[in-house]
């Protein structure tokens, strides 16, 4: 996450309180998704850089991985979302063959962890 890092310390002011912090990221969030919606109604996402996206996903899912382990059960992206079946499976599948997981030991997890 190296090339994520470099581009947020020299932009971005870090504040003591975390809440202060917290705010900054949802003004950022609102700005970014924008640019990044601005790109695919360009159809230039082949302009992004690879490793920014790896970046960016690489800490929404961690941070969603602790909002689990918290105990919030929310679904990852809102259920009005323009996502479509395949493109959520396109992710899905990516992730699991990242960690070499198999489509049962997801189904196992699932009922195991009651995330169903």
């Amino acid at each position: 996450m190296s090339q994520l890092n470099n581009s947020i310390e020299q932009n971005i002011e870090f504040h003591p309180s975390s809440l202060e912090n917290i705010e900054e990221i949802k003004k950022l969030s609102t700005k970014l998704t924008g640019l990044i919606q601005q790109t695919l109604n360009l159809y230039q996402s082949d302009r992004l850089e690879y490793e920014v996206l790896q970046d960016l996903l690489e800490v929404i899912i961690q941070v969603y991985g602790q909002k689990f382990d918290d105990g919030q059960r929310l679904p990852i992206i809102g259920l009005d979302s323009e996502i479509t079946a395949t493109t959520a499976l396109v992710a899905a599948s990516s992730l699991l063959k990242m960690r070499n997981l198999e489509i049962f030991e997801l189904g196992m997890w699932q009922s195991w962890s009651g995330s169903r």
